[in-house]
């Protein structure tokens, strides 16, 4: 990530991310916590190929999304937070790369370590939650994710990102 200076700019940034975020997972609630799933709020993870505000802006904004609307308790809250927080780093590291290839970690993190807490907590079935959820993942970051990021690139010189 390098040096990231705490302006507050960048701290607004980040604000208005975990707002965006937290405000996404509030209206489509209902689909973005089960085993069958889509958080239509991860297709925000594609701000990560732009900023890295959107490093803690989306695990800020996870974070307390789960503590609001979770039904799978701490597990979920810790889980799904170091899932976000490690594919939006992993997805900011890759931003050079292919778009597919840079998204990969946000549905791989979130498949196993979502499926971990609702193997633990819902007992359900670890293997088809990986399936499930990685599903889940790739229509939010990819059907989803994908025309918003050519949007966004597309006007990215005129965006304050």
């Amino acid at each position: 990530m390098g040096q990231t200076k705490w302006t507050a700019g960048f701290i607004a940034k980040c604000a208005l991310i975990a707002a965006l975020y937290i405000a996404l997972t509030g209206l489509f609630a209902p689909f973005g916590f089960a085993a069958v799933q889509v958080r239509i709020s991860e297709a925000l993870c594609v701000l990560a190929l732009f900023t890295p505000a959107a490093i803690f802006g989306l695990t800020t904004g996870c974070l307390i999304s789960n503590l609001l609307w979770s039904t799978l308790g701490i597990l979920d809250v810790l889980f799904g937070t170091v899932a976000t927080f490690l594919s939006v780093v992993c997805i900011y590291q890759l931003r050079r790369q292919n778009f597919f290839l840079a998204m990969a970690p946000d549905i791989l993190f979130n498949a196993f370590l979502v499926s971990l807490t609702l193997m633990l907590v819902a007992k359900e079935a670890y293997w088809l939650s990986v399936f499930c959820v990685g599903v889940g993942q790739a229509i939010a970051c990819y059907a989803l994710g994908y025309p918003l990021y050519r949007l966004l690139d597309r006007y990215k010189e005129k965006l304050p990102l």
